[in-house]
């Protein structure tokens, strides 16, 4: 990949694209839990990461894009509200490509059968409670507008501190696994810490930065 070129001497001790000289690159956060329970998050931090990406290829220009979690569990791209894998996900960007959020916004369930037919991709509903869910009436749209699938060209995986760094200071940010304890899922605020001896990887993140305390602690900012 392009990024091993990069000399790690080189990156800034902090680097953070929701701020990138004043100007944040990220698309806009979803709550996968709404409007109801929905372990989806190996969807939402793929589709989060490759959002990011495009706003930060595009150079924002005029629109913020954000992808399409909920076509990736309509299209069985990875998991399903019980959980997945983010890596079919980038797979699926790559083979068949994954709309926009306005395609298909976050309804937080499975769909009855996810064949990936066109009504599950983009798609008008009407009836039923905003967004719409499993009893509205939904329609494919392609007769009435087209849309973007946005692929990417290639995929893989970074391992170690500097390669994770290089791979987010040239493109973007990654995906990553973690295992989120009890005490993680009590966090608020500041840089938080725990040592796991050996980790479960239950919870996906986005991450979009790294950055150093003032003690010298060297944190991930997901």
């Amino acid at each position: 990949p392009p990024f091993e070129s990069i000399d790690v001497q080189a990156l800034p001790k902090d680097w953070d694209w929701r701020n990138v000289n004043g100007t944040s690159h990220l698309s806009w956060s979803k709550n996968e839990n709404s409007p109801q329970f929905c372990a989806a998050c190996w969807a939402m931090a793929a589709t989060s990461a490759l959002g990011d990406r495009i706003n930060i290829a595009s150079k924002l220009n005029t629109t913020q894009y954000s992808l399409s979690a909920q076509s990736v569990i309509n299209c069985a791209a990875g998991g399903t509200c019980s959980g997945g894998d983010p890596f079919e996900v980038y797979e699926f960007a790559k083979s068949h490509g994954i709309p926009e959020e306005s395609c298909v916004h976050w309804n937080a369930y499975d769909p009855p059968i996810a064949n990936c037919s066109e009504s599950l991709v983009c798609r008008t509903c009407i009836g039923g409670n905003p967004p719409p869910g499993v009893n509205s009436t939904c329609v494919d749209v392609r007769s009435s507008r087209e849309y973007k699938l946005w692929k990417v060209s290639s995929y893989g995986r970074v391992s170690g501190i500097d390669a994770m760094k290089k791979a987010i200071y040239a493109n973007g940010p990654i995906t990553c696994a973690i295992q989120a304890t009890e005490g993680f899922k009590r966090y608020s605020s500041g840089v938080y810490q725990e040592f796991v001896a050996k980790p479960t990887l239950n919870h996906v993140v986005s991450v979009v930065g790294w950055g150093t305390t003032d003690k010298g602690i060297p944190y991930w900012i997901g």
